[in-house]
């Protein structure tokens, strides 16, 4: 669409820069373990995700409470009007998401200080 999202301002571009950043810093972090140590810790990962149907079921739920357009519906893709939805939806979500790492981020000093 020809957004440089390395010299954007645009709230999308700017979370996304962010976030390419924050996982190469991951990356180079989790580089200085040998992969046996990470084939050892493997067995603690099993069960990232609820598979159960019940956990299914509650998604299906909640993805059909998303305003989403039908598949058919024609649509400008370049069009501004979108491209502002597209970016309002954006920042709801890093909005939401930030207050939830501060929530956590404040529980955990609280938890820190406690055991103190």
């Amino acid at each position: 669409n020809g957004v440089d999202v390395k010299v954007s301002t645009s709230p999308v571009a700017v979370f996304l820069r962010e976030e390419v950043c924050a996982i190469s810093d991951h990356l180079a972090a989790v580089s200085l373990f040998q992969s046996e140590q990470w084939m050892n810790c493997l067995e603690h990962f099993d069960g990232w995700t609820d598979t159960s149907p019940e956990a299914e079921a509650r998604m299906r739920r909640l993805i059909e409470k998303l305003k989403l357009r039908p598949l058919d519906e024609p649509g400008d893709v370049d069009s501004p009007l979108l491209r502002n939805q597209i970016d309002e939806q954006f920042l709801r979500a890093m909005v939401a998401a930030r207050e939830g790492m501060a929530g956590v981020t404040q529980h955990t000093k609280k938890i820190m200080l406690t055991e103190t």
